[in-house]
């Protein structure tokens, strides 16, 4: 029987690799918990989001929605890529909103202008039952 090239291919490299040794396991020992204070793991989360050039605003729960819109009005944000569990409150009626549930593909992200995520203390494993004022606002990046 005749092969493709791919089957060639592959069977070539079947062929140098049929004395390798076997590759290790690799470990899963991942944090689940992070013993710094609240304000260190914030700290580097920005420290974070400012690497990935995302814009980042400390504001009240209350101020929320308007920080919001006016970040997508400054960054000129039409097509807003949200996670699925963001309250319909805090969107502005001038975005069009791409919620990723189901998960949105590579394709409908690319095409958004923006991507709005957050850090919520109050559903931290860090520490479960913070104050109300802990509370941070997302990040919005373009």
């Amino acid at each position: 029987m005749k092969q493709n090239a791919k089957e060639a291919i592959l069977a070539r490299i079947r062929r140098a690799t049929a004395d390798s040794p076997t590759a290790p396991s690799i470990p899963h020992d991942f944090l689940t918990h992070d013993g710094r204070n609240r304000e260190a793991i914030l700290e580097e989360f920005i420290d974070r989001l400012i690497d990935y050039k995302a814009v980042v605003t400390h504001c009240s729960s209350a101020d929320l929605p308007q920080t919001i819109a006016t970040a997508c009005e400054q960054l000129h944000i039409t097509h807003l890529a949200i996670p699925s569990d963001v309250p319909s409150t805090w969107l502005p009626a001038s975005v069009t909103v791409l919620s990723d549930d189901p998960p949105l593909s590579v394709d409908a992200i690319d095409k958004s202008d923006g991507v709005l995520t957050g850090y919520d203390y109050k559903k931290s494993v860090h520490n479960p039952s913070p104050s109300s004022q802990d509370h941070r606002p997302p990040a919005i990046s373009s």
